[in-house]
């Protein structure tokens, strides 16, 4: 029986920007089961998504220490094998992954080539560095014969979900919610707390919102975002929020953001998850390049202070394993310049269109 895999191991907003590739892949092969295999975190989201017949959670890094992962990755090819896969496509430069498509037997394996690393590959795509994330994964799915003509991701939640969200945490279908997300950049092993904008700026562009116009603000972010939250909480004058944090699975935070209208947050899942359920966004850049990550559409808007050394979190960059755990020339300028008056600027063109 013939079986597509897709290999992506990413973040939530990594496997967003997949969901055009995914998408089409389906339509181009609509009686073949597909599987998709990914981080564990990023794992429930895509369990969500109907042109997805399977979803494979992989240990993250560090998870379970080496033994351990060895273990599971054993496990996870013996599975793939015995469900016969006769294509796979890896969304990925590094050879591990492409060793895993190598050892589940399918015949015909896509994935990129960059720098030569297109190992045990049947046939291998140039990476593209100036291509948008969304573009890169289209070019492998139309590698294996399937058009990608629409480039968007896109997500529905059922209504029932909605209406059971609004119930549980008191939402009111008559009343608009502005999403907030003030940390991100973390991800089980990995930090990257460059992209954060600072705690005070947020308070006052919080504040903003709300002399602004009569709209609720909902915070969102995980547990361990919760101090970065509380900090913006106690600096705002006016801390009248609706405060998530540490409070959703990723099922439930996505059925949150379809309830609302808005979303202002740093490059990071939420927002291309909010903007794949068709939020009006805005997203707050710094190291990394809008032009090739910001999610795609005339709902959303991007906040950049574009100075000369950025961006410099690059496909390139990464690849060559810089570390982005700090700022690498230790000054966080493309942030600390991006004022308050600049971002609010682009908030208010969404607060006039939508909430």
């Amino acid at each position: 029986m013939a079986r597509t895999v897709f290999i992506k191991l990413g973040a939530i907003g990594d496997m967003v920007q997949c969901l055009p590739a995914l998408r089409a892949l389906k339509a181009g092969r609509p009686g073949v089961p597909l599987t998709v295999v990914t981080m564990r975190w990023s794992a429930p989201l895509l369990q969500l998504c109907p042109e997805i017949d399977e979803v494979i959670p992989a240990p993250g890094p560090g998870e379970g220490g080496i033994l351990g992962r060895l273990w599971s990755w054993g496990s996870i090819i013996r599975n793939l094998r015995a469900s016969h896969p006769d294509l796979v496509v890896v969304g990925h430069r590094n050879r591990m992954a492409m060793k895993v498509a190598w050892l589940t037997g399918a015949p015909e394996r896509i994935g990129f080539d960059y720098r030569g690393h297109g190992w045990k590959l049947t046939r291998s795509v140039p990476f593209q560095v100036e291509d948008h994330e969304v573009d890169r994964y289209a070019a492998l799915v139309e590698a294996a014969g399937f058009p990608v003509p629409d480039r968007y991701p896109r997500m529905r939640m059922a209504p029932e979900r909605q209406e059971a969200i609004r119930l549980k945490f008191g939402f009111r279908p008559e009343w608009k919610y502005l999403v907030i997300h003030v940390s991100g950049g973390v991800n089980p092993g990995t930090a990257m707390l460059i992209k954060r904008w600072e705690a005070l700026k947020w308070a006052e562009l919080c504040d903003r919102f709300i002399e602004d116009r009569p709209c609720h603000i909902v915070l969102i972010g995980s547990k361990d975002e919760s101090q970065a939250v509380e900090e913006v909480i106690q600096a705002m004058n006016q801390p009248s929020v609706v405060n998530l944090t540490g409070r959703l699975t990723v099922e439930e935070l996505a059925v949150v953001l379809s309830v609302c209208q808005g979303f202002v947050g740093g490059d990071s899942g939420p927002l291309h998850l909010a903007a794949a359920l068709g939020l009006h966004t805005v997203g707050i850049f710094g190291p990394s390049d809008p032009r090739l990550v910001a999610p795609r559409g005339p709902n959303h808007r991007v906040a950049w202070h574009r100075v000369p050394c950025a961006p410099c979190y690059t496909p390139k960059s990464v690849w060559e394993g810089q570390d982005f755990s700090s700022c690498p020339i230790g000054t966080h300028v493309c942030m600390k310049e991006l004022e308050v008056d600049k971002v609010w600027k682009v908030v208010k063109e969404m607060l006039e269109e939508k909430v």
